[in-house]
C-alpha cells in the first residue's frame, strides 16, 4: 500500500515499542514547530527543520524579512495585511532568537569545559 502521509505526520506517531519520554515529546514539538514555520513562511519543511546554527540564523533572517513585509502592509493599510500572521511572525522571531542564544550559550559552555579539561 502506498503511504500517502506527509513525513511530519509519520514522525508524529509513536512506534509500538516507543515510550513517551521528554525527549520524544521535545522531538515531536520541534517537528510541529517546523511544520508551522514552513507554512507561515512558505518554505520547505527541511529548511524549517534544520537544527544547525547556520540554518537557524538563515531562518531567523527569513522570518525578519517576512515580518518587515507584514509591517509594511500594516503601515500602508493594505488589504493583504493579516494581524494573526503578524503576531505569529513576531512570536516566531522571538522564539528563534532565543533558540540561537541558547545554542551559543551551550557552545560557549562546551568550549569552557574543553579548556578546563586541557588546563587540568
Amino acid at each position: 500500500m502506498l503511504d500517502t502521509m506527509s513525513p511530519t505526520h509519520r514522525q508524529a506517531r509513536l512506534t509500538p515499542g516507543e515510550k513517551l519520554t521528554a525527549g520524544v515529546l521535545a522531538s515531536h514539538r520541534r517537528d510541529h514547530e517546523a511544520v508551522a514555520l514552513a507554512k507561515l513562511l512558505g518554505i520547505r519543511y527541511q529548511v524549517a527543520a534544520d537544527q544547525s546554527r547556520a540554518g537557524r540564523i538563515a531562518l531567523l533572517e527569513q522570518i525578519g524579512e517576512a515580518l518587515k513585509t507584514e509591517r509594511m502592509r500594516s503601515v500602508n493599510k493594505s488589504w493583504l495585511y493579516d494581524v494573526n500572521r503578524h503576531v505569529s511572525l513576531a512570536s516566531a522571531f522571538v522564539t528563534e532568537l532565543a533558540r540561537i542564544d541558547r545554542m551559543q550559550d551551550e557552545a560557549l559552555a562546551a568550549m569552557a569545559r574543553d579548556l578546563a579539561a586541557l588546563a587540568a
